[in-house]
């Protein structure tokens, strides 16, 4: 049981770094895009293209100080810087 413990543990611990890696690697994270969201989902606009995604097409949301990640699956999330929203903006999204 400690040992599965310290597994999660770590992953969990990693997140941090991996989603920085991630978003230094990934060029297309780095330019302007345009989110909207309301109770049946969130929209990522880009000169890119554009993305729609329900609430249950993520595993899960992690807020930190500086991102709000959304997580599609271990390796696929997308990021949403927190100095674009204001407090009550980053309350509604990270209580997804």
């Amino acid at each position: 049981m400690l040992f599965i413990t310290a597994i999660f543990g770590a992953a969990y611990l990693r997140l941090p770094r991996q989603s920085r890696t991630i978003f230094v690697q990934q060029k297309s994270l780095h330019g302007t895009t345009i989110v909207e969201w309301d109770d049946m989902g969130i929209t990522f606009k880009s000169p890119k293209g554009q993305s729609n995604f329900a609430w249950d097409d993520f595993t899960g949301i992690d807020a930190g100080n500086d991102v709000i990640l959304l997580r599609q699956s271990d390796a696929a999330m997308n990021f949403v810087p927190t100095r674009a929203l204001t407090e009550n903006q980053i309350i509604d999204l990270a209580g997804r």
